[in-house]
């Protein structure tokens, strides 16, 4: 069960009105807005597609302050299965959460600022040191930050996995998708 905090993106723009008994101003939407179509994020589309896929795109737009962690487009040809597939194939929901609420944390981290641990929206543990992001599934380099009235940005040179891919039971064709139990 995934416990994102709004209802599923139905299109690019952030939603005109915040969740009930939340106030934020209509800059803070437009900074994330810019966020997922800016051309100076010529890099990270894949990520804010991804986080509409996910609902998580609304709610960077009207709660925060939150620390993003965008890898670039090309860190998604790694993964274990296609980009298409992650955000598109029923059997690989969970994985699609998991991987999108890997790269929220709460709050604003500087990576820079010595070593600091941090709860990600999934739930999993992630540790800042040196510019560097360490995770379960591996280690991250903070290429570029940029901040936002409600969070930060940190675009990082690949995707952090919060489990082993094998755990969704994924066999080399995503066609034939099992869920191990």
């Amino acid at each position: 069960m995934h416990d994102t905090l709004g209802a599923s993106a139905s299109s690019d723009d952030c939603p005109r009105a915040p969740a009930s008994g939340v106030i934020v101003t209509a800059h803070k939407y437009q900074q994330f807005r810019n966020f997922a179509r800016a051309p100076a994020l010529d890099g990270e589309r894949r990520f804010a597609e991804g986080l509409r896929a996910t609902g998580l795109f609304d709610d960077l737009c009207a709660l925060g302050p939150y620390t993003v962690l965008a890898p670039v487009d090309d860190a998604f040809d790694a993964m274990p299965w296609p980009f298409a597939s992650l955000l598109g194939h029923p059997d690989l929901v969970e994985a699609r959460f998991d991987v999108f609420e890997h790269h929220v944390i709460p709050g604003v981290v500087d990576p820079r600022d010595g070593a600091s641990i941090r709860a990600t929206l999934h739930g999993s543990m992630v540790a800042f040191r040196d510019g560097v992001i360490l995770a379960r599934g591996g280690a991250a380099r903070v290429l570029a930050s940029r901040p936002f009235d409600n969070g930060v940005v940190h675009v990082i040179d690949r995707v952090l996995l919060p489990v082993d891919p094998e755990s969704y039971g994924v066999a080399d064709d995503v066609s034939v998708v099992t869920r191990r139990g």
